[in-house]
């Protein structure tokens, strides 16, 4: 064999065992403190992970979102009122997750249908997402 053909299957075998580290790598994920990630296998729901790391094999399983579940706030502006501040807990992670874990959305379609926008009816649809209502004020 000449050092031509040594050297370029040195080359090739160097690419493709770092490509397969790579690709293997790529599956380690680390969930950080008051964080829970979101996995689907194969396009399907597969589970909740809390804090830590953890390793699924590429292309099977697919990180979908990584979701907050402490104490939040968010600023609202819906047209025709005044800005406010929403204080909420996400406790659902998968309804919250499936509901794209939109706030804002949320509040609006709650407002287009009630616009008196009162308390208990904007309670109970974020409670339909997946979320603890802990207050609302203005901004």
């Amino acid at each position: 064999m000449k050092q031509i053909d040594i050297i370029l299957l040195i080359i090739l075998g160097s690419a493709l065992i770092l490509g397969a580290l790579i690709f293997f790598l790529s599956g380690i994920y680390k969930v950080k403190k008051d964080r829970v990630m979101v996995i689907e296998k194969l396009e399907q729901f597969y589970g909740l992970y809390p804090e830590g790391t953890y390793f699924f094999m590429p292309l099977i399983y697919k990180r979908k979102g990584v979701y907050t579940i402490v104490k939040m706030e968010k600023d609202v502006h819906i047209e025709g009122l005044r800005e406010m501040i929403i204080t909420y807990q996400v406790v659902d992670v998968k309804k919250y997750h499936y509901y794209d874990g939109d706030v804002t959305k949320c509040v609006e379609e709650t407002y287009k249908n009630n616009p008196d926008l009162d308390e208990e009816s904007l309670r109970a649809e974020l409670e339909g997402i997946g979320i603890k209502y802990l207050g609302i004020r203005a901004k």
